[in-house]
């Protein structure tokens, strides 16, 4: 049988994981498709739906779920279930979670299973034929480690590592846009590249993290487009989880207003409440403020596609947003005890109140816990001077960028000047522009298909070498353009601890800042070098960097007196060593 070719996105997401294809139309147009994800629904269905729930349930007998179910067993069996692990991948020393079966996961495991989920469903497309290389979808800002965790993800979930391929999540959403424009009329064209190249800001709020990337696009001879970044935005832990967790806080007050009036629970008696049950409460109330964001944005924007001639929310008149801000969201609690169940009832104005912080920095509680915290970021750290004045489109993706107000202040933002664009069904399009991309870094190359183009693709911050009695030693700075390589000698040096001699392992603090001496750091994992045999104290050290164009880290070192003594690195990604592998896979195995 044939072997069939395959080009494959995922996007794994804090809150949802999606996978897609990318084929050629017998037109030559190059299409992708998002594909269903088989998992076990709230009832115990077997079902397939394109929206993965990156949420995971192990059982007592070790059996996953991922998906719906999963996200079912948050509410009924918070301790037991992991979510959100994207955002402490990287950190797997720090981070675990307890399974009913008793065994703890790190977030590089938790995020293997949705990893194995969006390949199963490849292999089901493709007739069961196996599948192991893919372009996987990260952050613009994350570091090497996170980036470095994710690839060990994959790995652990059956790809290939040296067919794993990687570039960030804005990027692959702009690819999408622009393979959609390429096949839109010029008169329908969203924007216009004819007079020469564009800067576009885009803006990504996804479940977990904000990234904001700014990007010129323009024609190349052929017809398609080449993209170069700008700009990257830092590392922003800002998503739809933080707006869930403002509007859960509200549905909150409502809730103890409530069971008080109508249960006549006293404020001691809730405080009683047994840990698990307050666990549930939250949960379901967390679901509630998800599913009414959600149930609110889609009404309303039906009620524009409808009543209103498809117009975009920014450009309503005043009164008629405040017609749409009596929308509301009416549900009974789920999955707490009979006694504490009441029904709750939160209008759009009410959302608005509660999310305020993170929309405008004059409310917000925490200056990066606020979308314009990476939005002025990005302008001021760009690679050349740029100001707001100077984006010329805004692209909005994420699912958050889905709710009007979100839409309504980054128009704001740019003076009412730019009505934001966004894509079609947003909440695959990272996905989608991934397996574009894979499709065009692939080597097939037919004069009649239309291809993307060339991105240039940066380092997203500096990386520093803590040094004892010295200045940082600069890893990495940010914006070097990838692929490069770098070599360290004499800069760094054997130590260990005070009276020791030789030793035969040591460690290197690695942290990001804006400068080598900002107050202000972020401390990354830290690197571990091990000797072959003891090394004394003082002695030199050569340490070699590459990285290649998916901005993949591989560090090697030795003596500089003596090159044959062997010194394994880490660099603070995890490694798994074969029994752990075959410990995850034969869970994963029965994954439902």
């Amino acid at each position: 049988m044939r072997k069939l070719e395959y080009y494959v996105g995922i996007d794994l997401g804090t809150t949802n994981t999606t996978v897609s294809i990318a084929y050629l139309s017998p037109t030559g147009k190059l299409h992708a498709e998002t594909l269903g994800i088989s998992q076990v629904d709230e009832y115990g269905n077997f079902i397939e739906e394109e929206l993965l729930p990156s949420v995971l349930y192990i059982d007592e007998n070790s059996v996953p779920y991922v998906g719906r179910y999963a996200k079912k067993m948050a509410w009924m069996e918070p301790q037991f279930t992991a979510s959100k692990a994207k955002r402490y991948i990287g950190e797997d020393k720090k981070y675990r979670w307890k399974m009913a079966n008793g065994q703890y996961f790190t977030p590089s495991e938790v995020s293997s299973f949705y990893l194995k989920a969006a390949k199963n469903a490849v292999e089901k497309r493709f007739l069961n034929q196996k599948i192991d290389g893919a372009v996987i979808t990260i952050p613009a800002n994350f570091n090497f480690q996170q980036q470095g965790a994710t690839r060990e993800a994959a790995v652990l979930a059956g790809f290939d590592r040296d067919k794993i391929i990687m570039i960030p999540e804005p990027t692959a959403a702009l690819i999408d846009f622009l393979n959609q424009e390429k096949q839109t009329s010029e008169k329908h064209s969203a924007f216009d590249l004819n007079s020469g190249p564009k800067n576009i800001l885009v803006f990504d709020l996804g479940g977990g993290t904000c990234d904001v990337t700014i990007h010129r696009v323009s024609r190349n001879e052929n017809g398609g487009f080449d993209i170069t970044e700008l700009s990257i935005s830092q590392y922003t832990e800002l998503g739809g989880a933080d707006f869930d967790e403002l509007i859960m806080k509200k549905l909150m007050d409502k809730w103890l207003h409530k069971v008080m009036e109508e249960k006549h629970l006293t404020k001691q008696q809730f405080q009683a409440l047994p840990q698990h049950v307050r666990l549930q409460i939250r949960e379901s109330l967390l679901a509630m403020a998800e599913e009414a964001k959600v149930q609110i944005a889609n009404k309303i924007n039906m009620t524009l596609q409808m009543n209103m001639n498809g117009k975009s929310y920014v450009e309503l008149s005043d009164e008629q947003k405040r017609e749409l801000d009596s929308y509301h969201f009416t549900q009974l609690m789920a999955n707490v005890p009979e006694e504490l169940r009441v029904s709750l009832h939160i209008t759009k104005a009410e959302i608005d109140e509660a999310i305020r912080p993170l929309l405008d920095a004059q409310y917000a509680r925490e200056e990066k816990k606020c979308i314009e915290y990476p939005i002025r970021n990005a302008i001021k750290d760009a690679r050349v001077p740029l100001t707001l004045s100077d984006i010329d489109y805004v692209f909005l993706v994420g699912g958050m960028t889905y709710y009007p107000t979100v839409q309504e202040r980054i128009y704001q933002l740019f003076g009412g000047r730019i009505v934001p664009l966004m894509p079609v069904n947003s909440m695959y399009a990272v996905s989608r522009g991934a397996a574009i991309y894979h499709y065009n870094r692939s080597n097939i190359r037919l004069a009649h298909v239309d291809e993307v183009g060339k991105t240039e693709t940066t380092m997203p911050q500096n990386i520093y070498i803590d040094v004892v009695e010295g200045e940082p030693v600069t890893l990495i700075e940010k914006y070097t353009e990838v692929p490069f390589q770098k070599t360290f000698t004499n800069r760094f040096y054997v130590t260990g601890a005070e009276y020791s001699d030789y030793v035969t392992e040591m460690e290197l603090e690695l942290f990001t800042a804006d400068d080598p001496k900002a107050m202000e750091r972020k401390f990354l994992q830290n690197a571990a070098l091990k000797f072959s045999k003891p090394v004394k104290v003082g002695s030199p050290l050569t340490i070699h960097l590459e990285v290649d164009r998916d901005r993949n880290v591989s560090v090697s070192a030795w003596l500089t007196e003596d090159e044959t003594q062997k010194i394994h690195v880490n660099f603070g990604i995890p490694e798994y060593d074969d029994n752990k592998k075959r410990q995850i896979r034969d869970i994963q195995d029965n994954l439902k």
